[in-house]
């Protein structure tokens, strides 16, 4: 056997190996993001070894139904966008978004060259929740709302807890085509204590995602929030508060004008004693001499 036929038989048995072998040991799955955070998607290789003869690319679905490619292994210094960066040390090709946005929510793709294999993963990007006190009737109820953006195919799942215990009755949710959600809850005020604590839990199962936004009742000025939106109004004890100040105010106010008065009437006075007792010396001094 001339060694030229060894050496193809050891090529195709080789390449027989990429071809029907999955070279891929950690592929890419679904996740769900936070706006404003970074993502990192996984896509390693089987073996260190398999580097020096695989090329793994990285594709973005986000923009083009047939895909940009933001990352070829074959020129590892060229990328796509600096939005992107992959890891190529020790047989990872993890790419991670950057600061990623609502505009990155999307499917993303690992492909193999040799190995003729292709992964797909979708990121769903998720918002900020924002809690705020919605309406206040005054002595009757609170409506408190929560609002978030998203994008992407895992779709968020909203629910009201007042001091942990989630709340079923008077709840409302919505779920927009334009990708915003919300969830709505309305109490009466004499069934809530003071330093209620009303929390929206954002939850998605597949793939796990927790979030959170915290409103915090004050019975004093009708409502607090804890992410800075504050619903103000009057109650009684405002309003009993005011009736016995105001008085009071008005009294020290009367006072201070008064003994301010008193002062400027006294300086006057002595200012014009003074002015006398000057002339009378310049009027007698001429008989003295």
């Amino acid at each position: 056997m001339s060694l030229a036929y060894s050496y193809l038989i050891g090529l195709v048995i080789y390449m027989g190996y990429f071809i029907c072998c999955d070279n891929v040991a950690v592929k890419p799955s679904d996740i769900i993001a936070k706006s404003g955070e970074d993502a990192e998607m996984p896509c390693q290789l089987a073996d260190e070894e398999i580097t020096q003869s695989e090329i793994v690319s990285w594709y973005d679905f986000t923009k083009r139904e047939d895909g940009l490619q933001i990352f070829n292994s074959y020129e590892p210094d060229t990328i796509l966008s600096p939005k992107f960066a992959v890891n190529t040390k020790a047989a990872k090709y993890n790419l991670k978004i950057k600061n990623i946005s609502i505009e990155d929510a999307g499917k993303y793709m690992c492909k193999t060259f040799y190995g003729q294999s292709q992964y797909s993963a979708y990121v769903t990007v998720y918002g900020t929740p924002s809690c705020v006190f919605d309406s206040v009737i005054e002595g009757e109820s609170v409506t408190v709302m929560c609002n978030m953006r998203y994008a992407g195919y895992a779709k968020p799942t909203l629910k009201w807890l007042r001091d942990g215990e989630e709340e079923r009755e008077n709840v409302s949710y919505a779920n927009k085509d334009d990708h915003y959600a919300s969830a709505k809850f309305t109490f009466d005020i004499s069934s809530v204590k003071n330093r209620t604590k009303f929390t929206c839990q954002v939850n998605s199962k597949e793939p796990e995602y927790v979030d959170q936004c915290i409103l915090t009742w004050n019975s004093l000025n009708e409502g607090k929030s804890e992410s800075s939106h504050i619903a103000t109004g009057l109650n009684l004890r405002d309003v009993i508060a005011i009736a016995i100040l105001a008085p009071l105010m008005l009294l020290m106010c009367a006072i201070g004008v008064a003994v301010l008065f008193s002062i400027i009437k006294r300086c006057k006075k002595q200012d014009s004693s003074k002015g006398n007792i000057r002339y009378s010396a310049v009027e007698h001094k001429p008989v003295n001499q």
